[in-house]
């Protein structure tokens, strides 16, 4: 039976680096818990508030870059579904 396991594919430097990159999330991520949380500056509450903010921010700042590509890609092709780009500064 084959494995779909990641470890079973990628090679094992990639395997490595990964993982160190996963430590390294989780070490930023205590010490932002460490200097929020352990420190009294906000409660567990507004830390996943702040979480959640940031993370739509985030999701935001992506939406309107994709926005930018599909826009220029429309107008690359013809497509017509931003003609008003072509006089974005008014002229």
């Amino acid at each position: 039976m084959a494995s779909s396991n990641f470890e079973d594919h990628a090679p094992s430097s990639d395997i490595r680096t990964h993982m160190k990159d996963l430590d390294q999330c989780t070490a930023d991520i205590l010490e932002v818990i460490s200097g929020w949380i352990e420190e009294d500056r906000v409660t567990p509450g507004e830390f996943i508030s702040c979480m959640k903010k940031a993370l739509n921010q985030t999701s935001t700042w992506h939406k309107t870059r994709l926005n930018l590509i599909q826009d220029t890609e429309a107008l690359i092709s013809g497509i017509g579904r931003a003609p008003q780009l072509l006089n974005e500064n008014g002229n």
